[in-house]
């Protein structure tokens, strides 16, 4: 039997259709990841109505975390280089001139990493902005504050919690899939529109 739920993450919509434990999640109509061993068919069988609000929060929390984790760790990068990302087109050009110089030594899981001196590929985008390294040690992500101070750095490197925007998704690519600074730069530079 299939079942279908919209499911809100981080105040977006998700339409996931289940069918014998298979679940696919969708995006305004595109598909982000397949999650499998998931049963939604507690969430429409007649036993919802014997269980508590807390019960039923509990199984819609519990069907909520395991579909963001899925989200977040099965990027299907076809499917998502057909959204629409943009990038100022200056500050494009020289990141990814820095990203493929061979300058910067890759890391990951922070934008600058001080003891072994390495590098994301936003905190390069950072770097290029003028920031000095100093400030994007042991940083996650790009905070509002550093787009008010460096104006170069555009709005679309900050970090949010939505795993669809440009910085979760080139987040990923670096910390998560392994990506090197060259593929990275050149899945911006196919795309990415510059504007």
């Amino acid at each position: 039997m299939e079942n279908k739920i919209n499911l809100m993450i981080n105040d977006v919509d998700f339409d996931i259709v289940e069918n014998n434990g298979l679940a696919e999640c969708f995006f305004e109509g595109k598909l982000i990841c397949k999650v499998e061993e998931v049963d939604l068919s507690p969430i429409y069988s007649d036993v919802v109505y014997n269980k508590t609000d807390e019960e039923l929060e509990e199984i819609f929390d519990l069907s909520e975390a395991k579909v963001l984790k899925e989200i977040q760790a099965n990027f299907n990068f076809e499917t998502l280089s057909k959204m629409e990302y943009r990038l100022p087109k200056i500050f494009t050009e020289k990141w990814l001139v820095a990203l493929r110089s061979g300058d910067f030594k890759q890391g990951k899981d922070t934008l600058f990493d001080s003891v072994n001196d390495t590098y994301c590929c936003l905190g390069v985008g950072c770097v290029v902005a003028g920031m000095e390294k100093s400030k994007l040690s042991l940083k996650h992500y790009v905070t509002s504050d550093f787009i008010e101070d460096y104006p170069e750095l555009p709005k679309e490197l900050q970090g949010t919690d939505f795993p669809l925007d440009l910085s979760m998704l080139l987040a990923e690519m670096n910390d998560n899939h392994c990506k090197t600074f060259n593929e990275i730069a050149n899945w911006v530079a196919v795309h990415v529109e510059l504007y």
